[in-house]
Order: structure tokens, then C-alpha cells, then sequence
């Protein structure tokens, strides 16, 4: 949560109030289809991650699922000994571009109708539904599967017109938040969401990865 932090002082630093404008909630618009709610909706630049840490050299490999629907496969080298944490991350851009800079070419692409039907579905998961912790002292690696959101806000400056909330001659700064959840997280700490969308997208990117697998064995 350090990130939220920096934010959180760099706005009391510059005197910004907590008041923000409204956004439109394009994921549970009614009026609008699956695909059209997917292409209005905020989407960060990596949606779902599977990631298998060696917890002895740190070296992880895994796959990536991108906001264009490909699949792209990366490896990656974490100080060893360390272990990904179930609790929900809140990343920068940077950490994402960083990481997608890491994956390769696209291996193939994913239907939008087929990537907007799970994509819709993550919108609802949180830390509340994940089960409670088991641990295995001694696991060799770590198996995890995390769910991207992205959510920007604008938050009132307040420094024009009196700096009321309600003054519409306020000026506001942009602030976006990446969130990383844990769908189903397999190590020395073990965690699943527990929700029947949870279950679901599970399931999808379990058929994700053995169509990628195939493909990689062609």
C-alpha cells in the first residue's frame, strides 16, 4: 500500500482536498452490451498474470494476458527467497510497463467478446472473498494468479473559487491506481478467492494456460 501513501501525502503536501469528480461506471452500465461496457471501460495495460516463482533463486516465469487480448509469455528475476503476497497490491504504471517490457511478442489473442466476458466479471473481486491463509513450510515454488483493475479519480485542488467541493471552478488533478488481486495463489502461503466469478475466471485462465501450453509445444 506504499503507493497510496506517496499519493496520499503528495496530495496533503499541495493542499488538494479528498472531494472528486465523478466518473461514469462503464462496467455495470446496463444500456450498453458486454463488448461495448469493454471497450468504455478503464482497463490497465496487463489484465491477468500467471507467475511461477523458484523461491530458492527467485527466478519467475509466467504469462501475461494484455488489454488488446494477447498472450505473451515472460521471465523475470525476484531476490531470492522472496514471496508474492496474497494481500491486494496497489502498483504504479511503472511497475506494469516494467513487467510488459519483460513478455514477448503476442503468442496468439483472445476473442474481445470472450476477454470482455471475464474482464467483466473481475471488476467485483476483492481481498474480502479470499479464503483464509494455509501455509507450507519447505514449498519449492509458488503458483500465482493475479486479476488487474485500474480505476483514475480526479481530485479537487480546491484552490480556486473559495476551494469548496461543490465550486464548479475547482481544478482537479488526475490520479490513477492499479490494483493487483489475488485469484488463486499456490506456495508457501496459500489463498483462492472463494466467489463464483473468482471460480470462474480461475477456471478460464486454467484453459488459457493449457492452450498456451499447447501452443508452445507445437
Amino acid at each position: 500500500m506504499k503507493h497510496f501513501l506517496y499519493i496520499s501525502l503528495f496530495l496533503l503536501a499541495f493542499g488538494f482536498t479528498a472531494c472528486e469528480k465523478e466518473t461514469y461506471d462503464y462496467a455495470s452500465a446496463p444500456s450498453l452490451t458486454p463488448e461495448e461496457r469493454f471497450d468504455r471501460m478503464e482497463k490497465p495495460l496487463i489484465l491477468y498474470q500467471f507467475a511461477q516463482r523458484q523461491l530458492e533463486s527467485g527466478q519467475e516465469s509466467g504469462w501475461l494476458i494484455d488489454r488488446e487480448g494477447w498472450v505473451r509469455t515472460y521471465h523475470k528475476a525476484y531476490t531470492p527467497g522472496s514471496v508474492p503476497s496474497s494481500d491486494q497490491a496497489v502498483l504504479a504504471q511503472l511497475e506494469l510497463e516494467y513487467l510488459y517490457g519483460e513478455a514477448s511478442e503476442g503468442i496468439f489473442q483472445i476473442e474481445k467478446a470472450e476477454l470482455a466476458e471475464y474482464l467483466l466479471q473481475s471488476v467485483g473481486l476483492n481481498q474480502n472473498q479470499l479464503s483464509d491463509r494455509t501455509t507450507q513450510e519447505g514449498a519449492p515454488l509458488s503458483q500465482a494468479f493475479f486479476a488487474y483493475a485500474q480505476k483514475t479519480t480526479h481530485v479537487s485542488a480546491g484552490q480556486s473559487g473559495g476551494g469548496g467541493c461543490n465550486n464548479g471552478g475547482n481544478d482537479y488533478i488526475q490520479v490513477t491506481q492499479i490494483y493487483r488481486s489475488v485469484v488463486d495463489l499456490q506456495g508457501p502461503e496459500s489463498r483462492y478467492n472463494t466467489s463464483a466469478k473468482g471460480q470462474a475466471i480461475h477456471t478460464w485462465l486454467l484453459a488459457i494456460q493449457e492452450e498456451l501450453n499447447s501452443k508452445l509445444d507445437q
